[in-house]
């Protein structure tokens, strides 16, 4: 008998031993099991991780023409971008796609991503002063909505990442308010990175996000 290259558990067992029996091409069943095991499953979230999974495998050769990607005028990327930039909007459109209309109570996956760049520019970020109005705005509507909801928030005007930490912590009462979301968006495409975000990490991240979402909702319909 040949060695086996792998052991599975006795359900696993139990599946492939009908799909033996049936004839079925175990190891495109295989493939594919290992694939979904890791990506989101039904959302636009899967696209996007799927082309971040072929960037890092083959450089995206196959994808042509457009594609969906969440939040772009016209869905046009080009494969040989680097790695980095890519993973970068990746997580980035992830969290727009929970922004538009996807609201999580649960705070974790999101502390996740934002655990990933710096706080301000004393520690490696970048000054409050060099980003654009748009953002400069939006810092500020964070700011008031903070010290709205918790009389004794002090501000000390650190930097994105240090916002947006202030704003995870008071999640319980911000969660369904967009500029959380927006705020979150805003470090991941204007703040440093603390060394590069490993391309796996984002996809897992965006599988986090969908599967928190699910649950969530889930739970709301059956409570």
């Amino acid at each position: 008998m040949a060695k086996r290259l792998f052991s599975m558990d006795k359900r696993a067992e139990t599946i492939l031993s009908d799909l033996r029996e049936h004839g079925e091409n175990l190891s495109g069943f295989i493939s594919a099991a290992v694939v979904d095991e890791v990506l989101p499953v039904y959302s636009q979230l899967r696209i996007e991780a799927l082309y971040l999974l072929d960037v890092i495998t083959d450089g995206a050769k196959d994808w042509t023409g457009q594609k969906l990607i969440i939040g772009t005028e016209n869905g046009l990327i080009d494969s040989s971008q680097d790695v980095d930039f890519v993973t970068r909007q990746t997580i980035g459109r992830g969290v727009s796609w929970l922004a538009r209309n996807h609201h999580i109570k649960k705070v974790d996956v999101l502390r996740e991503v934002v655990g990933h760049y710096h706080e301000s520019e004393w520690n490696g970020g970048v000054s409050l002063e060099d980003v654009n109005e748009n953002v400069k705005n939006e810092v500020n509507r964070v700011r008031e909505k903070l010290n709205e909801i918790d009389p004794n928030y002090n501000d000390f005007r650190l930097g994105l990442g240090s916002l947006a930490r202030d704003v995870l912590d008071h999640w319980d009462k911000l969660w369904d308010w967009d500029d959380s979301y927006n705020i979150i968006m805003s470090v991941v495409y204007c703040e440093n990175s603390i060394g590069k975000i490993n391309p796996m990490k984002a996809i897992q991240i965006l599988q986090w996000m969908e599967n928190q979402f699910i649950l969530e909702a889930i739970g709301e319909r059956t409570n």
